[in-house]
């Protein structure tokens, strides 16, 4: 298997074939097409993906010897092929797989892979069938953000590689949540949440206005969710409510701008650690 995904400064602005086996694409780039070199249609059997340092690698395999042709691209949408309905993908950004000359079902027309499929990495999310029809293959990937990503076929058997690349991560995205805000006079009472998410680990600070903090740390991921919070005791413990890691935020709670929490708690914004810029 091929090394990690090279950082996103050598990446290009536009699509790049490299050496006839695959290209690599700049967010915001245009679509990235790789040739086939088979003749009869292609069969998907396979669908899988996993981290690997620096990217996550998404692999569709085929029955033949070779990869049939693909485009990828990102898209604001993604409509199925035939019904011409949207399809829901979890995430923040899409991008759409066209396989051309390609087909999952057999001859008797039943399914030959599951393209439904929840993987919760850092970037790459789920996968979502949109067409299998009149040899097209169309297939939606989740995202959690838009990165640089690099495709490439391999033979024997025949899979397309796409390597979505994990480096480019946001240092640090804070969320800010409410619930039960009350204004009494000058002061506000409620409860809050400052958290800091980065690579889907969560630290920061839970608790009630004008009373005692305590802190918050964990793992959330779109599959899996592991929270803790530890009070004045100094004891951890589960956190009780559950995480929508889909839009970042606490199910029960309101989100709430940097600007609002700072008139809410006073002036200050309450954080363990370091501050949450």
């Amino acid at each position: 298997m091929p090394s990690p995904i090279r950082s996103l400064t050598a990446l290009a602005a536009t699509a790049t074939l490299l050496l006839g086996l695959g290209a690599t694409a700049a967010p915001g780039a245009p679509p990235t097409s790789v040739p086939t070199g088979s003749a009869g249609p292609a069969t998907v059997v396979a669908v899988r993906a996993a981290h690997h340092p620096g990217f996550d690698r998404l692999v569709l395999e085929v029955d033949g010897p070779r990869a049939p042709a693909a485009t990828v691209r990102y898209v604001k949408r993604l409509i199925h092929d035939a019904s011409g309905r949207v399809v829901p993908v979890p995430g923040d950004r899409t991008l759409r797989i066209v396989l051309q000359n390609a087909q999952a079902h057999d001859e008797a027309g039943r399914t030959t892979v599951r393209l439904n499929r929840t993987f919760g990495l850092p970037v790459v999310l789920a996968t979502r069938a949109a067409g299998d029809f009149e040899g097209v293959v169309t297939v939606g990937v989740g995202l959690s953000r838009k990165a640089a990503f690099q495709v490439r076929r391999y033979s024997n058997p025949g899979r397309l590689v796409i390597d979505v690349s994990t480096r480019a991560v946001p240092a640090s995205r804070c969320v800010y949540l409410v619930r039960g805000l009350q204004y009494h006079g000058p002061i506000y009472t409620g409860a809050f949440i400052v958290a800091r998410v980065r690579d889907g680990r969560v630290s920061g600070t839970t608790g009630a206005f004008y009373s005692e903090f305590v802190a918050l740390r964990g793992r959330v991921s779109a599959t899996r969710t592991s929270l803790q919070v530890r009070d004045d005791s100094g004891t951890w413990r589960p956190w009780s409510q559950r995480w929508r890691p889909d839009r970042r935020t606490f199910v029960g709670w309101m989100p709430v701008t940097k600007a609002q929490m700072r008139l809410y708690s006073g002036g200050g914004v309450p954080v363990a650690g370091q501050p949450c810029a």
